[in-house]
């Protein structure tokens, strides 16, 4: 699949080792990136498992984050991994600390 790149937002695909698609994002996640999100929600098949790689978000605001939530209520099986320190601390300050994991992406 290809990948997309824009000013604010880069967004790669992979697999992992285990089969499941990997997204990768970096850059900034907020209104600017929602035509990228929403582009990953028709990608993305309801229930397949995919894994969202946080690490190179350099910046996230709450709107990113309800970008990213509404990927998980809609798609079901997404696990955010490798959360930026960007992120970790929105998560800390909406009350959502434990939304990520920490996993090895293969």
């Amino acid at each position: 699949m290809a990948d997309v790149v824009l000013e604010h937002l880069a967004v790669e695909w992979s697999v992992d080792g285990a089969g499941r698609r990997v997204v990768t994002l970096s850059g900034d996640v907020d209104m600017a990136a929602a035509p990228q999100i929403r582009r990953i929600h028709q990608l993305v098949q309801a229930d397949e498992p995919v894994q969202v790689d946080l690490e190179g978000v350099g910046f996230a605001d709450l709107i990113g984050l309800d970008l990213l939530l509404g990927l998980r209520r809609s798609r079901g099986h997404v696990t955010f991994v490798h959360a930026s320190p960007a992120v970790h601390r929105l998560l800390e300050l909406a009350g959502l600390p434990d939304l990520t994991v920490d996993v090895e992406v293969v």
